[in-house]
């Protein structure tokens, strides 16, 4: 993979949802939408240490499934370490399911337009 043609694209291509506490950043999750094939990838999901387990994730998650299938995306997937249960538990009640495992990352894919 050609890394600055990918920043490229996910530049051009990704959108952010964002989860703010006055004037500092506490959550984000960024998707990349491949036009060609309709489906959504979530490349970024990030909260502050603070706030984990409190459904900023789960929020902005959300947010980022009703865009993508908004968008006209039928699927969304993303990778995650197999040993990040808590992460696995909180995909898993988005209505995610496992798709392929490499190694300990494991692929997860979910219908969009339906509910979780």
């Amino acid at each position: 993979m050609d890394i600055e043609s990918y920043a490229v694209k996910l530049h051009e291509r990704a959108e952010r949802f964002e989860a703010w506490t006055n004037v500092d950043l506490v959550g984000l999750v960024a998707i990349y939408i491949d036009c060609a094939t309709a489906v959504a990838f979530v490349t970024n999901v990030s909260v502050d240490p603070a706030l984990r387990r409190t459904g900023v994730a789960s929020s902005l998650m959300m947010q980022a499934i009703d865009f993508a299938a908004n968008a006209g995306c039928t699927i969304m997937e993303l990778s995650v370490n197999e040993q990040n249960e808590s992460a696995v538990a909180s995909y898993n009640r988005l209505g995610f399911r496992r798709t392929r495992r490499q190694g300990l990352t494991i692929s997860m894919q979910r219908s969009l337009g339906t509910s979780a």
